[in-house]
């Protein structure tokens, strides 16, 4: 009798899809930092002494990054890496802390390798390390690669590489104004080993973006009166043929970003049907020579 071939490919073309799905959800976007939760999770304190402790320590340290961010601003921006709400530094570097459905953490960020036309941001943490390249176009900075995140030790079966890109990750400073609208387009290609089967995948992710107001925001890092808020529609499609079975699939993605001049983003919340993500500005310091 011969092999039944349908079921094998299904029994590999599940554990795909759970891949994939992983993907869409597990992966961070610094530019546009991939719930219904609006923050830090605290547990209350058994006195009313210790609650103000800990209200006066998070006034201190709030006061601390905006000195950071005085500090960030003395410096003078020149060429077109430099852009207020995304101050590239190499003496400095922010720390958040992620709050999403499977695990909480924190991550740092730095900029290196700084020119004229772009810089090298340096992601690090406990759960993933990347080095995310950045291009200064005259129409705003560029992520050039897409989620270019090291994902945890047991999803070393996926492979995500960005292919092309189409528009901009960021305005330049003169456009960060309420109503601005722009898109940003990569075309990727996901690579999937289960036991010993590759499967490629392609795909095109699509992010619809708009300043939408200027409000104030409060995070551990302090509160923020002017934060320009950008909202973000991603959609995620992909799609792969497989010995003549066709699958595709289509995540979606609702982004909120909070950016502050001479600070840059201060938080971030994604939500999408696996949950949401909240991202929040722990502080920023200044490197110890």
């Amino acid at each position: 009798m011969k092999e039944r071939k349908p079921i094998k490919t299904l029994l590999i073309i599940i554990p795909l899809i759970l891949s994939l799905v992983l993907i869409s959800c597990r992966s961070i976007d610094i530019s546009q930092i991939s719930s219904e939760s609006e923050g830090v999770v605290v547990e209350p304190d058994e006195t009313l002494e210790s609650e103000a402790e800990e209200t006066v320590e998070l006034i201190d340290e709030g006061m601390e990054t905006v000195e950071k961010a005085e500090e960030i601003e003395e410096e003078e921006y020149e060429g077109l890496c430099s852009n207020p709400y995304f101050p590239v530094k190499p003496d400095f570097f922010w720390t958040y802390f992620v709050n999403s459905p499977t695990e909480t953490y924190e991550y740092t960020s730095s900029f290196y390798e700084i020119t004229d036309s772009s810089f090298t941001e340096k992601i690090e943490s406990l759960v993933f390390n990347a080095d995310i390249k950045w291009l200064c176009l005259p129409d705003g900075l560029v992520q050039s690669e897409y989620s270019a995140f090291i994902l945890e030790e047991d999803d070393q079966g996926i492979e995500l590489t960005t292919e092309s890109y189409d528009g901009i990750t960021l305005p330049p400073p003169e456009k960060w104004f309420v109503g601005h609208k722009w898109d940003t387009i990569y075309k990727v290609r996901t690579t999937v080993f289960v036991e010993d089967v590759q499967m490629t995948f392609t795909g095109d992710i699509f992010i619809k973006n708009e300043i939408v107001s200027i409000e104030s925001v409060t995070v551990p890092a302090g509160t923020f009166p002017e934060a320009v808020k950008i909202d973000s529609d991603k959609n995620m499609n992909i799609s792969a043929d497989m010995t003549g079975t066709s699958m595709s699939f289509d995540a979606f993605t609702d982004i909120s970003s909070w950016y502050v001049d001479q600070t840059g983003l201060v938080k971030k919340v994604s939500k999408a049907k696996c949950g949401t993500t909240t991202v929040e500005l722990l502080s920023i310091e200044k490197k110890e020579i």
